[in-house]
């Protein structure tokens, strides 16, 4: 019943599809429910997903992260590794080249060496030769038997040559001193021309 009055008589068949709209929407409301009802549900599982998904990734993330550390850390060996070997590498290179230059210096200095006994020997065969070219000059020149003194001179010189430890040797000093106090005067050679040689082969007129 209205506020206007008695509400009009309705017609049954009008009812029955009033209730069947009804029904319809009723069903619709249904559907809308255990439609959001299925939302949420695959929402809450794709959440859950989701998360697991983010957990597996960071875990993902962590362990590239540490194989990064691991590698870089690898290769920081790596290269003091090849910096070791290349500095053993230089020094071995460098021990090299000192060792060969070394044996370049001796090989120079045998050459040197053998030369100096090469030129030493020359040197003393020459002036060996010019002594007995000097004693024949001087046989010629003097020719009288006690020429030979000279020879007996050199064969006592040669007695007499002094060593070079024996300079710094404080005995030697005594020795020379009774040396040259018990030298004889040189010898005189008397020639028919009245001129006298002394030991030093200088003519003195007399």
């Amino acid at each position: 019943m209205s506020i206007h009055g008695p509400d009009p008589p309705m017609d049954t068949s009008s009812i029955e599809v009033a209730s069947d709209i009804e029904d319809r929407r009723k069903g619709i409301d249904d559907y809308r429910v255990a439609r959001s009802l299925l939302k949420l549900i695959i929402l809450l599982a794709d959440v859950s997903n989701f998360e697991e998904l983010i957990h597996h990734v960071d875990h993902f993330v962590e362990v590239i992260r540490k194989v990064q550390r691991l590698s870089k850390e690898a290769e920081e060996k790596a290269d003091q590794a090849t910096r070791r070997v290349n500095d053993t590498q230089l020094s071995w290179l460098k021990a090299e080249d000192e060792n060969r230059m070394l044996k370049e210096k001796i090989k120079q200095l045998e050459i040197e060496l053998s030369k100096a006994r090469h030129d030493v020997k020359a040197r003393l065969l020459v002036e060996k030769e010019e002594g007995e070219d000097l004693k024949e000059k001087i046989k010629k020149i003097f020719p009288d038997p006690n020429l030979g003194l000279l020879e007996s001179d050199d064969e006592e010189a040669k007695d007499h040559e002094v060593q070079m430890e024996d300079l710094f040797n404080p005995t030697y000093e005594g020795q020379i001193v009774e040396d040259t106090t018990s030298t004889p005067p040189p010898a005189v050679i008397i020639l028919p021309d009245q001129a006298e040689v002394g030991e030093s082969g200088a003519l003195d007129r007399a």
